[in-house]
Formats: structure tokens, C-alpha cells, sequence
């Protein structure tokens, strides 16, 4: 997962069967905090060589909710039927992945962590122990 100005980059594989049916398609869905899942984004199977030059990786960006989301991929057969949803991917907040200053350029790329689901709002680790409940000494 990679955020930047554009949004979330997610990459994930095919699933592994499809009842030998062609996948046509992937749904991206995100849910912000307690909502339910909404329909973000379509996304058409890529060629074979795209596939093969991405490590059999499908990647789209998807737009980002504030205040900590999630998405989740369904792949739609050329049928129409749909296969398992994807597992739930980490929570991604636009507060919790600082902007990397490294790269010179105005809103460079930044890396979405875990930071938010495991520690609050706290993005630095001193603030993450202090929320412990741990002190300075």
C-alpha cells in the first residue's frame, strides 16, 4: 500500500481460481470507520503482459477517506458472477503516513503504515509509548 497526492495504490493478486471462467473485471470498495463498504472504483483485467510485467499483480490507485479507511477487491467473471471478496486490507489515514521530505518535490510520496490501527493518532514512536502509558524517564 502507497500513499500519495493521487491516492491509495493497492496491488493484489488474481484469485487463484475462477471456474475457468475469464475475469472481466475488479470492484474496489472502501469503508470509512464504522460505515459500510461503497463501490469506489472499477477496474478492467489487465492484458497478460501488463500481468506478467507487475509480478501477476493488478494495481490501482483509489481514492483516499479521510479519518482511516479500508478497501477490499471482488474480481466480476466475464458471467458476471463474482469470486470471494479479497481479505480486508490494513487501515490507511492520510494523518498517520508523514509526507517524506527526501524526495524534494511538493507532496511526495508517502508509505501508509499500520501506525493508525495500532496506536491511535500517535505517528512518532515517542508518542506511541507515551499513549502506553509509558513516561520519559
Amino acid at each position: 500500500i502507497e500513499l500519495d497526492d493521487e491516492g491509495v495504490t493497492m496491488q493484489w493478486k488474481a484469485p487463484p481460481s475462477s471456474g475457468k471462467k475469464a475475469i472481466k473485471e475488479y470492484i474496489a470498495y472502501v469503508k470509512v470507520k464504522d460505515g459500510e463498504f461503497k463501490e469506489v472504483k472499477r477496474i478492467p483485467q489487465p492484458s497478460a503482459e501488463v500481468l506478467k510485467a507487475g509480478g501477476n499483480k493488478v494495481k490501482a490507485i483509489l481514492p483516499v477517506e479521510s479519518g482511516g479507511c479500508v478497501y477490499k477487491v471482488e474480481a466480476v467473471l466475464e458471467d458476471g458472477s463474482k469470486c470471494p471478496p479479497s481479505p480486508i486490507s490494513d487501515e490507511v489515514s492520510v494523518d498517520a503516513a508523514p509526507k517524506d521530505k527526501k524526495s524534494g518535490a511538493a507532496g511526495g510520496k508517502r508509505v501508509a503504515k499500520k501506525i493508525l490501527a495500532k496506536s491511535g493518532d500517535a505517528a512518532f514512536q515517542y508518542e506511541i509509548l507515551k499513549a502506553m502509558g509509558l513516561t520519559a524517564e
